[in-house]
């Protein structure tokens, strides 16, 4: 894989913030760069494809009963209510940092 600048930055994100958005183009490796960083970091996630309707309708169930510190939510730009996520994060309102 080649170095990326933003692998560090996501890293020192995921420490300290409760909301952390990596965006970029179609396939330009970012679940990889995620992968990556997580199995460095030896966290476990909580991952939801929002691009699969069975699994969008599943975030609000997982966020109540997740033991996890992450959540990963991979194309969350098909997810209707994600103010309503992003709020909640920054509130305090969720224990896992949304990813």
């Amino acid at each position: 894989m080649i170095p990326r600048l933003p692998e560090k930055e996501i890293s020192q994100a995921l420490q300290s913030s409760k909301l952390v958005l990596v965006s970029g183009p179609k396939r330009a490796g970012k679940e990889l760069l995620i992968d990556k960083i997580l199995t460095e970091n030896n966290v476990i996630a909580d991952i939801v494809d929002c691009g699969i309707k069975s699994e969008r309708s599943t975030i609000s169930e997982i966020l109540k009963s997740t033991t996890s510190d992450l959540i990963v939510l991979n194309d969350a730009e098909h997810i209707a209510d994600l103010q309503t996520y992003i709020d909640l994060a920054l509130s305090g309102s969720i224990k896992p940092t949304l990813l």
